[in-house]
Formats: structure tokens, C-alpha cells, sequence
């Protein structure tokens, strides 16, 4: 059997780190940030694929799992292993997680026989390694309440973030996504984002879109279907805030343009009139 290549260096530190030794599925699927045991997997399952993008990190079953053939259920697609990396990733860069626990410590222990000295103490075998970590925590506890950003609310945060960053030109996401969270909240004066009061949401919404607002003219001087993007983003977002439909929309649209039948799609409008319908529904849904 081929050995397996061991990760370099430089990219298993990173994965680490960042990660803070998270599993991304745990964290992903059960909203469970505790500090796990487990390895860095491959994301593209090609173990000759080095790369950090194709990194991340998984706990011991989660790695089994994912790695695993299905031949009935659904296993876990790479698309969604990557999403649920990089919501692990922001919730780590916005403060939104505990500190780590203070790492575990290994003694070297020599003993005539085995010994139990009770809760926390370690078990001490003769001429062996013993594990020894003693349950000393340290945590940044976030007390939300209903004054703060609700699930949703803090929903729409991110998916504007999202879209500031496919429209910075900066060519590293990471840093994209640090500074502009970092912009947040220097702007608001919190924390951590879902600190945020609540009444404050549309402040803090309005915000982040003028934000995009003036990075949009450069967005769409150099790359036009990204730009076109941005603005569905937009529009689909704020359309699930104020509970307006597909229908809805498409209607709104055509009366802003004046036509005798709604679009089918916004795909199917101008460039111009893609912004007339933007800005005009941004215009409607503040009012």
C-alpha cells in the first residue's frame, strides 16, 4: 500500500490554526465548536492535491464519514464541506467562539505500580507516557438576547459581507473577509457583530450597502456578470427580509420599468434596467 503523504508544513499549520483544531462538520452540522481530536482531510478527496483551499479540518469520524463511500444515502458533497469550512472560519474571525482550552500536557511518570488518585488525576502506569488535562477553561461568553441581532438578522450581516467580498478586488478572501468584518465592528463599536442591537439592523444593513455601492462601479468596469451577480444578491436577500416572493419581485420589477407584463426573470433585464430595478426596490423596502 502507497504510504500517505503527509500535508506540508506550512499548509497544516494554517489549517490548524485557523480552525483552532474545530471540526468543520461538527461546527457545520450540529453547531458544535468544541475543541476536537482529528485529522486534516483532503477536501477534493486527491490526496496529491496540497493545497490550502483543499484543506480542512474534521474529527476523527467526521473524516471516516466523509471519506467513506455511499452506495444510498446522500454523502457529504465538497461544496458543502467547503461552506460549512468557511462559516467556521468567519464565526472564528468575528470573536464569536471560546477560547481554547488551555492544550493538554504529557508527564513523564515512573511508577513501581498502577495508581488512581480520583477525578482529574491521572492514571499512572509504570514506565509510560500519562495524558494529564486538568479542565482549567478560559471563555469569552456572548449573553445574546432578544436586544441583540436575531438568527435571521444576522443572516442578512452575512450575506451582505458575502457580497462585499466577491466585490473587493483584493485577490485573498481571508483578508477580505477579516477587514470587512473588522469594518463592522469598528463602524458599530462592538465585539463581535451579533452584538449589535437589533433596532440598529437597518442602520447597519444600509451601511454595508453603500459599501458595495462604491465598489460596484470598479466590479462592473471589470467583470460585468459578477457585477450582475452582486445585484440579484442584493435584491434576493432583502427580498426574504421584507417577505416578498419571486412573484413579488418580478412584479415590482415591471412596474418600476413600465412594462405591460412582469419579467419571468431578472436575468432577462439590461444592464440599465437591472439597476433601475435595484436601487428602486432598495428605495421601496426602506420606506
Amino acid at each position: 500500500m502507497a504510504r500517505r503523504r503527509k500535508w506540508p508544513e506550512a499548509v497544516e499549520t494554517a489549517v490548524l490554526t485557523q480552525s483552532r483544531r474545530r471540526c468543520c462538520l461538527c461546527f457545520g452540522l450540529n453547531n458544535d465548536s468544541a475543541v476536537r481530536r482529528g485529522q486534516v482531510a483532503h477536501v477534493d478527496h486527491d490526496r496529491s492535491n496540497m493545497a490550502l483551499e483543499n484543506a480542512a479540518y474534521l474529527c476523527f469520524d467526521h473524516h471516516d464519514e466523509y471519506d467513506s463511500p455511499t452506495s444510498q444515502s446522500k454523502g457529504i458533497t465538497a461544496a458543502e464541506l467547503t461552506a460549512h469550512r468557511e462559516r467556521l472560519y468567519r464565526a472564528i474571525e468575528e470573536g464569536a467562539l471560546p477560547d481554547d482550552d488551555e492544550p493538554p500536557r504529557t508527564l513523564k511518570l515512573h511508577s513501581a505500580r498502577n495508581t488512581t488518585t480520583g477525578d482529574n488525576s491521572p492514571i499512572i502506569n509504570a514506565g509510560r507516557d500519562v495524558n494529564f488535562n486538568p479542565r482549567i477553561t478560559r471563555r469569552n461568553v456572548i449573553q445574546l438576547g432578544p436586544e441583540h441581532l436575531s438568527a435571521d438578522q444576522a443572516r442578512g450581516v452575512q450575506e451582505r459581507i458575502d457580497d462585499l467580498v466577491e466585490l473587493d478586488p483584493d485577490s485573498d478572501r481571508e483578508r477580505k473577509y477579516k477587514r470587512w468584518w473588522g469594518k463592522v465592528k469598528t463602524q458599530f463599536r462592538v465585539p463581535t457583530y451579533r452584538e449589535i442591537p437589533s433596532a440598529r439592523y437597518d442602520e447597519v444593513t444600509a451601511w454595508l450597502q453603500r459599501q458595495a455601492a462604491l465598489l460596484r462601479p470598479k466590479l462592473r468596469r471589470s467583470n460585468k456578470a459578477a457585477w450582475r451577480n452582486s445585484l440579484y444578491t442584493g435584491i434576493w436577500a432583502r427580498a426574504r427580509e421584507v417577505g416578498m416572493s419571486k412573484e413579488d419581485v418580478h412584479e415590482f420589477a415591471g412596474t418600476v420599468l413600465g412594462l405591460e407584463a412582469a419579467p419571468e426573470s431578472l436575468k432577462d433585464l439590461g444592464e440599465m434596467n437591472l439597476k433601475r430595478v435595484y436601487d428602486a426596490f432598495f428605495r421601496h423596502t426602506r420606506g
